[in-house]
């Protein structure tokens, strides 16, 4: 594919943080060992699971289905070994960091400003 232009870039990222906040929140709430999910399925321990794999663990999590754009922007920060495929130790990571960070759940819409 083409390049990604800065503003692509950062939205990708932003997008990703957002969902990683989200499922931080989740797992919190819910007590649920999130590693364990992937370990599960991973069974020769290659700390990688394919978009699909990736894509339904999720689900299960936010209790509904991602998004294209979702999991793309993951997909992207969490890349694999091959295109289908997803790091799921770095997001792990990425999610425990934000778990212990205690950063606010992001919005997923922007508030309404008021210009009047």
């Amino acid at each position: 594919a083409g390049m990604l232009t800065a503003t692509a870039c950062f939205l990708l990222v932003s997008q990703a943080a957002a969902m990683e906040s989200i499922v931080a929140h989740r797992v919190m709430e819910s007590r649920l060992k999130l590693s364990h999910q992937f370990q599960d399925v991973d069974r020769m321990h290659t700390g990688h699971v394919s978009k699909n794999t990736f894509q339904r663990i999720l689900s299960l999590v936010l209790r509904g289905p991602l998004s294209e754009d979702q999991l793309e922007a993951l997909a992207a920060k969490h890349k694999g070994k091959t295109a289908n495929d997803i790091d799921y130790t770095s997001f792990l990571t990425a999610v425990s960091t934000t778990q212990q960070t205690r950063t606010p759940l992001l919005l997923i819409s922007p508030p309404r400003l008021n210009l009047t």
